[in-house]
This record gives structure tokens, C-alpha cells and sequence, in this order.
């Protein structure tokens, strides 16, 4: 998948007033709240630039990876995990494994956790990774966020 310069990072914070979220280019400087700026079109059609304060523990960067249904994955979203799908006899499908992890942030990794019966030594892993190696088939759907839902912060 190729991306576009601007979305090799992309990051997203929960504006201070109205708590929409805000998607674009972090701009963060000492002893200011750090603001996001984003691209829209003036009355005009032209591309104008806007920068937004946003709540500073919402900051939370794209991990690169889209979900099952093509939503993008941040640092701090909460995960269902689907891993190896299966059809019985009697037509019935399913996934043999689900479970519900977040994203972490962990130097520079991004790493959801794994059930404990899942057979690998380490309880935490690359998402990438995870996709990529760990199971033959794999989903995973974003369901929520550790800043709309802070139960699930730890």
C-alpha cells in the first residue's frame, strides 16, 4: 500500500471544547497544548491550513495498519482480535479465538497483547507481527478507544 506523504504520520487529538477529533500533522511545543493542523478548502477552493488545540493525552498517531472494515488503527484504540476462522459441518462460521486488547505504544512499536492460551512465550506483541506471522488467519476491528472509554486505559 503506498502512502501519501502526509500520512506517513498521521495523528489525531480530542479538540478542548467540542471533544471531536481532529486528524492531521502534530505541531507540539513546550508550554502550549499541542495543536493538530489540518488541511481543508476555503470559500474559494483553495487548500488552507488550520490548527486546532487539542486535549494533550488524546494525542495518539496512525499505526500504519487499517482494520477489517478499512478504519484506521491509532496508538490507544481498543481491538477485537479474531484469529483463526472456521466453518463446522454444518455450515456454521466463526473464529476459533476472539479477545479484546488496546494498542500500546512501546518504543516505537505498537503492541496489543495476546490471549494467555496462544501457545508463544511473550504476553505482547507487534501488531504488525501479529498479522503477518503469528496465525494464518487473523482480523482485527477497531470497537472503540481508550480516550471515549478510559475503563480501558490499563
Amino acid at each position: 500500500m503506498n502512502k501519501t506523504k502526509t500520512e506517513q504520520f498521521l495523528f489525531r487529538g480530542k479538540e478542548f471544547e467540542t471533544g471531536a477529533w481532529i486528524y492531521g500533522s502534530l505541531f507540539d511545543h513546550k508550554g502550549h497544548y499541542p495543536e493538530i493542523i489540518s488541511m481543508y478548502l476555503d470559500k474559494d477552493g483553495k487548500v488552507a491550513y488550520r490548527r486546532t488545540c487539542v486535549q494533550p493525552e488524546t494525542v495518539s498517531i496512525w499505526t500504519g495498519l487499517t482494520d477489517c472494515k478499512g478504519v484506521k488503527v491509532f496508538s490507544g484504540d481498543i481491538l477485537t482480535v479474531r484469529i483463526c476462522r472456521y466453518r463446522n459441518p454444518d455450515g456454521e462460521e466463526g473464529w476459533e479465538t476472539e479477545y479484546e486488547t488496546k494498542v500500546g505504544d512501546l518504543s516505537s512499536a505498537f503492541t496489543v497483547s495476546l490471549p494467555e492460551d496462544c501457545g508463544y512465550e511473550f504476553d505482547a506483541t507487534s501488531v504488525v507481527w501479529l498479522e503477518e506471522h503469528a496465525y494464518a488467519e487473523f482480523e482485527i476491528e477497531v470497537t472503540g478507544n481508550i480516550y471515549d472509554n478510559p475503563e480501558m486505559k490499563d
